[in-house]
């Protein structure tokens, strides 16, 4: 986060997994605003690895900070919007959070969360009068993503998916590259479309969101190989025959 206040807008700082803080820095934008208008949740932490190779540690942090700050910040949040009858609360979910892909597996369980917990809110805010979006991005060049392809899980470099896994994360580091929606461009497109008279339920955009939106219709069994093919075995038999 960059400096604001030129802009008129004062930051503050906010560990999304500590109850204690969400209060806090709630209490003191009621005092200072009287309101708030729209909750943003975007807190976020991704890896990559297979399910087997990811230390539980790190599956409770993942889940700590992309799915019970959602339910923290709403039940900190909720009641002064429902007190006026009026809010939005825009929860980031990802394509992953639809169909996951081969060693994204903790994030994506993560983000279906996301998706379940936000499906849910939208119906139980609606007597509330208080808007809910989900949005689902595709692949968009954020630091969350630099991330992923760095914290990777160390077995999965060596043990049982070690050929597939080295391939599959040298496809993703390049795809983001190459394909990744900007950061400005994406956060532009959301505010645009959430600002709306009548906002989307549910907004998904940037590189391959229309791909995994189709994959809505498919067979399940179907769209998983073709995912495992596309993102694992095809990239491994390629590294094969260039190695």
């Amino acid at each position: 986060m960059g400096d604001f206040s030129s802009d008129g807008i004062r930051t503050l700082t906010l560990d999304v997994t500590k109850e204690d803080e969400i209060n806090t820095v709630v209490a003191t934008i009621i005092e200072a605003e009287g309101q708030i208008d729209i909750l943003v949740n975007n807190a976020g932490i991704a890896n990559k690895g297979a399910i087997i190779d990811v230390p539980m540690d790190l599956w409770h942090q993942i889940y700590e900070t992309n799915v019970f700050s959602i339910v923290r910040m709403s039940k900190a949040v909720i009641p002064h919007m429902a007190a006026r009858k009026r809010g939005m609360i825009i929860n980031v979910g990802s394509i992953l959070g639809q169909t996951p892909a081969p060693f994204s597996g903790v994030y994506a369980s993560a983000k279906a969360a996301v998706h379940s917990i936000s499906d849910t809110l939208y119906m139980e805010c609606t007597p509330l009068n208080i808007d809910v979006v989900l949005v689902a991005p595709g692949i968009v060049r954020s630091s969350i993503a630099r991330k992923a392809i760095s914290n990777i899980a160390a077995a999965s470099t060596t043990g049982l998916y070690s050929d597939y896994f080295t391939s599959a994360g040298t496809t993703l580091a390049a795809s983001f590259g190459r394909t990744a929606m900007d950061t400005n461009t994406f956060a532009q497109r959301v505010v645009d479309d959430v600002l709306r008279p009548n906002p989307p339920r549910y907004l998904t955009l940037a590189p391959l969101a229309r791909t995994w939106s189709f994959f809505e219709w498919l067979p399940r069994a179907w769209v998983l190989q073709y995912v495992w093919k596309v993102q694992a075995e095809g990239p491994r038999q390629i590294s094969a025959q260039t190695n």
